[in-house]
């Protein structure tokens, strides 16, 4: 009796092991799934950001293209807005270099009242009696009147050839 009383607190003994073994291998078995679906969650993830990442990158990639792009639009515009500079910078004066060379000019009346400038009136450099009023081109000498200007293909005062003339209207 004493023996059958052992086996039978072993055979229950036993069976409450099994029972808590089967149930933590039940729990760890819902474990093991729960972890390959994060893993395969995860996985898909990865998955998404690689090609979110490629994509990122080739977007990158043309973004430097256009910016070296307009990076070498700005450079030449740089570029081409000093040539202008220099250009209107040699345009500014006479193409002549004489900046001593001066026109006969006689001064009429005084300072007014008001502060106002003495007028200035240039006299034609062909005939020494009339008002000037055609500049010579390119050296943008004021220097004949109209009949002096359309008869000189030489400026009166730096001797450049006459390129075209420009009547003006003086006050």
């Amino acid at each position: 009796m004493v023996q059958e009383q052992r086996e039978l607190e072993l055979s229950w003994l036993a069976k409450s092991f099994e029972t808590r073994v089967w149930a933590l291998e039940k729990q760890k078995d819902e474990q093991i799934w729960q972890l390959m679906l994060r893993t395969m969650e995860l996985e898909r993830l990865r998955s998404s950001l690689q090609l979110e990442n490629e994509s990122l990158q080739t977007i990158s990639r043309q973004n430097q293209t256009t910016i070296q792009s307009l990076n070498q639009a700005i450079d030449l515009l740089h570029r081409e807005n000093e040539e202008v500079k220099s250009h209107l910078a040699e345009d500014v004066g006479s193409c002549c270099d004489m900046a001593d060379v001066t026109t006969r000019v006689e001064r009429e009346g005084g300072v007014s009242g008001d502060g106002d400038k003495l007028g200035v009136r240039v006299i034609c450099g062909g005939c020494g009696s009339t008002e000037a009023c055609v500049v010579f081109l390119p050296c943008r000498h004021l220097c004949a009147c109209d009949a002096c200007g359309d008869d000189t293909s030489l400026c009166p005062i730096c001797r450049e050839e006459k390129s075209s003339s420009i009547t003006t209207l003086v006050f």
